[in-house]
C-alpha cells in the first residue's frame, strides 16, 4: 500500500532498515485505519456526498469508498456494497496488511512484498471501472 502514517525517512534513520522500515510503515498505517474508519462513517453520516464531488461537481471514481471502508469495518456489508463495492476489498486489504507485515517483520524479510503494486493498481482499476459502470450510489 502507498500511504503512510510514519515519515519514511525518520523511520528508516530509527530502524535502520529500509526493508522492515516500509512494513512497519505498512503495518502502523493500516492499524491506525482500521481503528479511526468506523469512526468517519460516524462523522459522515448525514453527509451526501464526498469532499470531489462537491469540489467539483460530480463524483469521482473514489466517492463513497471511505465510507463504504467504514460501513465494512463495522460490519454493514451491504451498506458499504450499496456506496462503492470496492470499499469492501480496501478493507479486506487493510485487515490482510496487519498479519502479513506482522510476519515480515517477524521472518526479517530483505525485500518488498512482490504483490503491493499489483494491490494498488487492482484497487485503483476497480474503483475506475466501478465509476464507469455506475455502479457506486454517489454517482
Amino acid at each position: 500500500m502507498i500511504v503512510a502514517a510514519v515519515p519514511s525517512r525518520w523511520l528508516v534513520r530509527r530502524v535502520r532498515d529500509p526493508a522492515r522500515a516500509y512494513h512497519l510503515n505498512v503495518l502502523v498505517t493500516s492499524a491506525l485505519l482500521l481503528v479511526t474508519l468506523p469512526l468517519v462513517a460516524v462523522a459522515l453520516d448525514g453527509v451526501g456526498h464526498c469532499l470531489v464531488r462537491s469540489s467539483l461537481g460530480g463524483p469521482g471514481p473514489f466517492c463513497g469508498v471511505t465510507r463504504s471502508v467504514a460501513l465494512t469495518l463495522g460490519g454493514d456489508l451491504s451498506g458499504a456494497w450499496s456506496l462503492h463495492p470496492m470499499g469492501i476489498v480496501v478493507a479486506a486489504t487493510l485487515v490482510a496488511q496487519v498479519p502479513i507485515r506482522l510476519r515480515a517483520l517477524r521472518r526479517g524479510a530483505a525485500l518488498r512484498l512482490r504483490f503491493d503494486g499489483a494491490v494498488d493498481a487492482a484497487i485503483v482499476g476497480g474503483c475506475a471501472i466501478v465509476w464507469v459502470l455506475g455502479a457506486n450510489a454517489t454517482a
